[in-house]
């Protein structure tokens, strides 16, 4: 018996005489795995003689096990480190386009100087240009800000904010890191890590924002302070599993909510015409839809209360909160935030509880 590993004068010939025949190199590859027996416990023995067969008849597959085994590693980092999937998505778009250029820059090398090798070399300049101004653009956007302003996404600041927060405030740092956070937020359902670093983070903001002097704030960024935090505590409360501390985070998101309604009281009042402060935060309202965001923020809290305790009460208080926001927000954000289903809203099987 031959040892294994040990490869014999003849057998190279026998290659060799192959590559001279033109005989694939895929379907040399492919011969030499030997075919499953059907004996032992393998469970794999079927899968690997299912792919072997696809890739014999199809040679191209082994092109999309490739791409397959790039998505996944994405998916395995992302997993890991808990980061956004906006970001995977992003660098699973990239990816594919640098593979596909990759395989027209083999594929040109090799074709004759005819009119098929100039379309070739058109579309490998032009997938270069747009992979280029791509990169550029983003690249732009995530240190830059512009054209997009996504600084957020790496640091937490420089999140898109309306120009009629001060500029240069903690309200502005307050709202960048609120969105920032918010996409995590939206991910960390199925996270573990992810929701730790939420809680954490929503966690910090909600004190930062409390601790923000209102006698430094207009009207407009001081409806937005309470606005925020409260946003801030619910996602922290939203990803608390301790109830005490839960608990504490649903009190704090009510009291800010009620803060921040005070003061949409105080601009209410205010209706002179010559009051550039007021119409200013009126403006700002109308872009930030401040009344339904804080009843809608309200009502999470609530419903996150009711899960925590099983009052009725609190449910109740829940579905007196979601009546107050307005049509076309409740339809934006609804069905989208799992902590109203059951409790403020009906089910997604159309069941009142």
């Amino acid at each position: 018996m031959k040892p294994l590993g040990i490869v014999s004068k003849e057998e190279i010939k026998t290659v060799a005489h192959a590559d001279s025949a033109g005989v694939d190199s895929n379907s040399r590859i492919e011969q030499q795995i030997p075919a499953p027996d059907g004996r032992g416990d393998d469970p794999a023995g079927p899968l690997f003689a299912v792919l072997r067969e696809a890739i014999r008849a199809v040679p191209s597959v082994r092109f999309a096990m490739g791409l397959l085994g790039v998505f996944a590693v994405i998916a395995i980092v992302v997993k890991v480190l808990g980061l956004n999937y906006r970001l995977a998505v992003i660098g699973a778009i990239v990816m594919f386009l640098l593979m596909v250029t990759l395989v027209v820059f083999s594929k040109v090398a090799k074709l004759p100087s005819s009119d098929v090798r100039g379309a070739a070399r058109f579309f490998v300049f032009a997938t270069t240009a747009v992979i280029f101004i791509m990169v550029g653009l983003l690249i732009s956007s995530l240190f830059f800000g512009h054209p997009l302003d996504l600084r957020h996404w790496i640091t937490g600041a420089g999140a898109q904010v309306s120009t009629l927060i001060q500029r240069a405030t903690p309200v502005e740092d307050l709202v960048h890191g609120i969105d920032h956070v918010r996409g995590d937020f939206q991910a960390a359902t199925s996270n573990e890590l992810l929701r730790l670093k939420v809680n954490q983070d929503a966690a910090k903001l909600a004190t930062e924002a409390v601790s923000i002097n209102d006698g430094t704030l207009d009207l407009a960024n001081r409806i937005a302070k309470y606005e925020y935090g409260a946003y801030a505590y619910v996602m922290a409360a939203s990803t608390e599993t301790n109830p005490t501390r839960r608990m504490q985070f649903v009190r704090a998101t009510l009291n800010l909510c009620d803060q921040a309604r005070v003061v949409l009281k105080q601009l209410q009042a205010r209706t002179a015409s010559t009051d550039n402060e007021a119409n200013r935060a009126r403006t700002w309202a109308i872009e930030d839809q401040p009344t339904d965001r804080v009843a809608f923020l309200a009502a999470m809290a609530w419903c996150l209360d009711y899960r925590t305790t099983h009052s009725i009460t609190s449910r109740k208080h829940a579905r007196d909160e979601w009546a107050k926001v307005a049509g076309s927000f409740r339809d934006q954000y609804g069905d989208s935030t799992p902590e109203l289903v059951n409790c403020a809203i009906t089910s997604k099987k159309g069941e009142e509880h």
